[in-house]
């Protein structure tokens, strides 16, 4: 094969990449606004969402590096997307590069939307679990089992229900 299809089917793929990581961008926008509302449904619908286009998006990955290495085959130095670009006509190598650094951009946006909600995650427990510790210490308070066992107050999990 040529090195102008598999640039072709590069790009192809970048393009494919591009979209997915959009997905799964606005997959995580939904899971955060589902925490926020507590939608249990929502969390989960996006989590399978989320799961099946990461799937998707790491056999993409794969079939990306095997085409970048048909590029090159011979080179054992490259390592990077720049590296196995290098060798393309200008116009091919420059449209290469900006899809990839489009795919950057995207991928990092995920990762902050990734990072803004696992920190709200652990600040949350945190807070919840300073706040049990701090009513079960202080008020001698007894903790129960749904079965009506005796436990400690040291939780993995907390359901609080109110009786109206």
């Amino acid at each position: 094969m040529d090195t102008v299809s598999i640039a072709q089917r590069i790009e192809e793929t970048l393009l494919q990449q591009i979209r997915i990581m959009q997905k799964i961008y606005e997959y995580q926008k939904t899971l955060s606004a589902g925490v926020f509302d507590r939608s249990w449904e929502k969390i989960e619908q996006c989590v399978v969402k989320s799961t099946e286009a990461s799937r998707d998006f790491l056999q993409l990955d794969k079939q990306n590096f095997a085409l970048l290495q048909q590029l090159n085959p011979h080179n054992q130095d490259t390592s990077d997307f720049y590296g196995y670009t290098a060798g393309l006509p200008v116009e091919v190598k420059q449209k290469l590069n900006q899809l990839y650094q489009q795919l950057q951009r995207c991928v990092r946006l995920s990762k902050i939307e990734n990072d803004t909600l696992n920190a709200y995650t652990e600040h949350t427990q945190f807070l919840i679990s300073s706040l049990v510790q701090a009513v079960g210490e202080d008020k001698k308070t007894s903790f129960y089992t749904k079965t009506g066992a005796a436990t400690s107050a040291n939780f993995t999990r907390l359901v609080i229900d109110t009786v109206s």
